[in-house]
Formats: C-alpha cells, structure tokens, sequence
C-alpha cells in the first residue's frame, strides 16, 4: 500500500483534530524522508560508479620538457595496454582526447583474475 492510498482510507476513520495533525506531520516527514532517501540514492551510485572506474596511465618515452618524450601507449596501472579515447588534431597539435575511463568488472577465468575493460 502507498502513502497516498493510506491517506485515502484515513479519511474514513475519525480522529480528532490533534490526531489528524499528527498524521499530517507523519505524511510530510515520511514524504520528507523519501526524498532524502532517493538523492542519497543517487549519490551513492555516482560514488560505486566512480569507483568502479579504473585510472588509466598515458606513457611517453621520456618526462615532459621542451623536447618533450613521445608517446608509447595508454595502459592500466597494472601495466596492461588499454585503447580509450580517440586521438583528434587540435589547435595544430594531436591530441589523445578521453572521454571517460574505462569501467572494470572482474571475471574468473580459469581460477585466476582477469580484468575486462567495459565501454
């Protein structure tokens, strides 16, 4: 049963003026608490979903300075390579543009741990 039907069959029951305000505080704070409950709802998805995101390393062959390393690849921090992104031409230079980072989910595969990336 909903809120809304307990109201509809509370009008068929007396009570006096004090229950009645008694109900009516129960129905806005039960209404309060559900709309606390859905945006605490969504934040936790957001916090396992960015948790669930894995960090992604883009490898030159040298540190950044004026003659600065090329690129080598993109890879996971336990060194697997990764395609993420698409490379575009911007303002002259190339660029490795990342949209978002690849979604983890981990399968047993013959009794080890193997990392599936997810788009």
């Amino acid at each position: 049963m909903n809120l809304e039907e307990i109201e509809e069959e509370l009008v068929e029951i007396p009570l006096t003026e004090h229950e009645w305000d008694m109900v009516a505080w129960l129905i806005a704070e039960v209404k309060r608490l559900r709309g606390e409950n859905a945006e605490l709802r969504k934040q936790l998805e957001l916090e396992h979903d960015q948790r669930d995101r894995l960090p992604i390393n883009i490898i030159l062959d040298a540190p950044p300075f004026h003659d600065s390393g090329r690129f080598v690849e993109v890879e996971t921090d336990d060194g697997k390579s990764i395609r993420v992104g698409e490379w575009i031409e911007k303002d002259g230079y190339w660029a490795l543009r990342i949209t978002e980072l690849p979604k983890a989910s981990a399968q047993k595969i013959d009794s080890e741990w193997e990392i599936e990336f997810i788009r």
